[in-house]
């Protein structure tokens, strides 16, 4: 191993080492919070918002969740963004005993924020959580949520899960963020959210929503509302415990998965999150020195050198992840790890290059 190579994993290395301690001190200070709390969130101050847009062939482990729960919410509202098929349908086979009620959006506006808004009209709670229409949950999801310190949101885990090779790469790539996520949260602040599994209180939400400076922007309501809560210093707190997790599936295919991750980033970049765009430069400057790296190695046919420092690489990423994926039960991914560290710097070339030739859109609608 030469100079360079060392020089590249001990800076990775103490990158890591940053990131350990993060996740160790906010698993720390969760159970803590859990432990200690004497305002927990109740189930009859909570509405649940759940936008749709041509989701029947989706709903299905949705409804099926929500029918299993031990406890419910008070109120379960679905909030049709105009669509087409026949989703409507699939959410009547509820049980009556269910408290859910569906609205539609009048014709004049349209997309998951207006959606969430309207159906924020309609709601009678303090608090509200929004979930995506193709996630499922453990049977005892709401009633875990009752175990949660009150605060202005709560950033829920939301777990995706594959099942072939390619799939667990797209799995781990998520994960491997939300870890971060996690890591930075204790030291600086978070700066992702999901609307997949977010909560928060609704007077916040009110008080602090500035849905104007984004509303032609069809997707992006969780990162921008998060945005709009820290720069009001409210109180927000990310969750790990797989209890409160709700769980979907990776995309199927390469291409849907790159256009989902396009989405993120456009989202992303729109938010102009300082602290967002920094670990961003940093992750790809680590990744631009490993490729230089690995093609000199290359082409210098010293074949057992890059077999030593792709494994080193490869060992420093699951120490430090393991933790996190300990947490949301899903060590198995990292398994995927030495694979995944020489595809990885196509995979960020390939997200850097395809703007330039596609249009990102979301649900038929241009981003």
């Amino acid at each position: 191993m030469n100079n360079f190579q060392f020089i590249f994993l001990l800076v990775y290395s103490l990158l890591g080492v940053f990131i350990l301690i993060g996740l160790l001190i906010h698993f720390k200070k969760e159970k803590s919070n859990s432990e200690l709390s004497l305002e927990h969130i109740k189930l009859n101050e909570l509405t649940v918002l759940i936008p749709y847009r041509n989701e029947a062939l989706n709903l299905d482990k949705l409804i099926k969740s929500i029918e299993k729960q031990t406890a419910l919410p008070f109120q379960i509202l679905f909030i049709d963004d105009h669509s087409t098929d026949n989703g409507r349908n699939e959410i009547e086979k509820l049980n009556n005993s269910i408290p859910y009620q569906i609205i539609n959006l009048p014709n004049k506006i349209q997309g998951k924020k207006a959606a969430i808004r309207f159906g924020i009209q309609s709601s009678r709670t303090d608090y509200l959580l929004t979930l995506d229409a193709d996630v499922e949950f453990d049977s005892t999801y709401f009633s875990s949520l009752q175990k949660n310190e009150k605060a202005d949101m709560l950033i829920l885990p939301v777990i995706m899960q594959g099942k072939g090779v390619k799939q667990t790469f797209f799995e781990l790539d998520y994960s491997i963020s939300n870890a971060i996520n996690t890591a930075i949260s204790s030291l600086k602040r978070p700066f992702i959210a999901s609307g997949a599994n977010l909560l928060f209180k609704k007077d916040s939400f009110l008080k602090f929503d500035n849905y104007d400076s984004h509303k032609e922007i069809a997707s992006g309501d969780d990162v921008f509302l998060l945005h709009d809560f820290q720069k009001n210093n409210c109180q927000v707190r990310i969750i790990t415990s797989n209890s409160n997790a709700v769980f979907t599936e990776t995309p199927l295919t390469i291409n849907s998965f790159l256009h989902q991750r396009l989405r993120w980033i456009s989202k992303g970049n729109k938010v102009k999150d300082q602290l967002s765009n920094s670990l961003a430069f940093i992750a790809g400057l680590s990744h631009l020195i490993f490729t230089i790296l690995v093609i000199l190695l290359i082409s210098n046919k010293e074949l057992l050198e890059l077999l030593e420092f792709i494994f080193i690489k490869s060992i420093i990423e699951i120490i430090i992840y393991f933790p996190y994926f300990k947490q949301i039960d899903r060590q198995k991914t990292l398994l995927i790890i030495p694979l995944s560290t020489i595809i990885y710097p196509f995979y960020i070339l390939t997200l850097i290059i395809l703007p330039l030739f596609i249009e990102i859109k979301w649900k038929d609608r241009t981003i």
